[in-house]
């Protein structure tokens, strides 16, 4: 389809439908950036993507059927194709009436109607946002996320700066073998996974640009090459190492509503460092509690110290009034 539209270049958004797309396209596999069918399959679908990991003795949680799950505490339920938490139900002592509800309710919003079961594991969430150039990372950034209004949907993130070298060391090499295996393209590789400080388990891999304005907190934070190393992938380029910036302390906030309302101005209840404030709700439009994006915030911190103050704070608002 690419040769006959005379489409030289593809170049995915911020969602996975937008990356579908852009393969789609690229039927006569000319379109440089894009990973084959397969590889794509197996990462977008999330149960594909665990029994990948395992085949290949890489970190992921363990995966249980129906009837196994039941002895399996905890777990969580989720559709395998589906995004930003929708589906999702964590289930600390799963009866059967219990799994059948979450399974159910996993069910509908997948659009293949396939289910993942697999263990909760307890600790942070953290994203590995990295460029490959020839099957290997040369450009990384580490971000701490937080889901402080919905359970699993991220509206609070920073770059990292707790995880161990050690830690860091596995995720890139873990990364470069899901690369090799995949016969993945140069550019972005987006991954997020747990860590309990100790050890970390994948949650989900992509090749698109993440969302709510991801790129442009690493770029505030000082790696400015962040969206040219997105694009370069796509244009048969490959991706640059960041250049060594002094890194400021930057937040990023996306501001959801806590209860159904119509929007018409945002209040801050003390004082805030506010860097910049994209404004995504037009006054007097509608928004649907937990869901409706407001505004995405960027705080400029004077240190980490100050930071993590500001994020406390964020996170104690945002659970008090959820």
């Amino acid at each position: 389809m690419a040769n006959d539209e005379k489409i030289d270049y593809a170049v995915p958004g911020c969602t996975d439908v937008s990356y579908s797309s852009c393969l789609s396209l690229n039927t006569s596999g000319t379109l440089p950036g894009l990973d084959s069918p397969a590889a794509h399959a197996t990462l977008h679908n999330k149960k594909m993507f665990r029994d990948f990991l395992w085949q290949n003795n890489l970190s992921a949680p363990r995966v249980f059927d129906k009837s196994s799950a039941i002895q399996s505490l905890p777990i969580i339920v989720k559709p395998v194709d589906s995004f930003s938490g929708k589906g999702i139900t964590h289930l600390e002592k799963p009866s059967e009436h219990a799994l059948t509800i979450a399974y159910n309710k996993a069910c509908a919003q997948s659009a293949t109607g396939e289910v993942v079961i697999e263990e909760f594991v307890d600790g942070k969430l953290y994203s590995h946002s990295a460029f490959l150039s020839n099957g290997k990372v040369i450009d990384e950034h580490f971000v701490e996320e937080t889901c402080s209004v919905c359970p699993f949907v991220v509206d609070i993130s920073h770059l990292d700066y707790s995880l161990t070298s050690d830690i860091r060391t596995n995720i890139q090499r873990e990364v470069e073998s899901i690369a090799k295996e995949l016969k993945l393209t140069d550019g972005l590789i987006h991954t997020q996974f747990i860590s309990d400080g100790e050890k970390f388990w994948f949650v989900e891999i992509t090749r698109r640009c993440p969302g709510d304005l991801y790129s442009q907190l690493i770029e505030l934070s000082g790696a400015t090459s962040y969206i040219k190393n997105f694009v370069a992938g796509f244009l048969g380029r490959s991706p640059q190492p960041s250049p060594k910036n002094h890194s400021p302390f930057i937040l990023r906030q996306t501001v959801k509503a806590k209860t159904n309302l119509n929007h018409f101005w945002l209040e801050f209840s003390h004082p805030a460092p506010i860097k910049a404030l994209i404004p995504l709700a037009l006054p007097g439009q509608a928004m649907q509690a937990k869901e409706t994006r407001q505004a995405i915030v960027f705080y400029e911190c004077e240190s980490q110290e100050h930071l993590l103050e500001v994020k406390d704070k964020l996170i104690q608002e945002n659970t008090t009034l959820a």
